[in-house]
């Protein structure tokens, strides 16, 4: 076989092997989509015993885990491909969540501290920062720093954020300016800020 043959057969294989990858993770996103979390699991682990080191399916099999509230070996899951991938955005946020129902708050807020570093435009980061500062870590004004990120960056003015009403559907920045409002208020009876 020429050697321009052998490159070509080289790459269908890498572009056969890509397109079968993105078909198991797209098959595997849509298990946890449809909260078919058993089979997410039992797909992330048939790919795992394939390659132990797909960051992604580690990713999806921790995903999966905190849906069948299996949240300790959601954290094995998601430490695991932070192993192999450690600046990845939904591995730190993945391990952030875990420790946050596992109730280890420091290492939640160090997980999301480093994902929001790395992707300082999530909102939900932010207000996953803020409630963490306010009711585990009793730092409220690290928490109201938070929330007046998160709303700076909505771009929504006051009269929207006061004004929401009560609807079923609440956008984090309404939210951020509740928590806030309502903290700032509580801050200023224990004395600790001005009005």
């Amino acid at each position: 076989m020429k050697r321009s043959g052998l490159f070509t057969l080289v790459l269908m294989f890498s572009f056969s092997s890509l397109c079968q990858e993105n078909n198991l993770r797209l098959k595997s996103e849509r298990f946890i989509y449809n909260q078919e979390f058993k089979r997410a699991v039992s797909l992330t682990d048939s790919i795992l015993e394939a390659d132990t080191t797909a960051t992604w399916a580690w990713n999806l099999k921790g995903r999966a885990e905190m849906g069948l509230l299996r949240y300790r070996d959601a954290l094995t899951s998601f430490r695991k491909a932070g192993s192999y991938s450690p600046d990845s955005i939904p591995v730190l946020t993945g391990m952030g969540n875990a420790s946050y129902v596992t109730k280890d708050w420091i290492k939640a807020y160090d997980n999301y501290r480093e994902s929001y570093a790395l992707d300082p435009g999530d909102p939900a980061l932010l207000y996953s920062m803020g409630v963490l500062c306010e009711q585990h870590l009793n730092d409220k004004p690290k928490a109201l720093q938070y929330y007046n990120l998160l709303i700076k960056q909505s771009k929504l003015d006051k009269e929207t954020l006061e004004n929401w009403g009560e609807a079923k559907i609440v956008p984090l920045p309404v939210l951020a300016w509740r928590r806030k409002k309502n903290l700032r208020e509580e801050m200023h009876f224990e004395g600790k800020i001005e009005r």
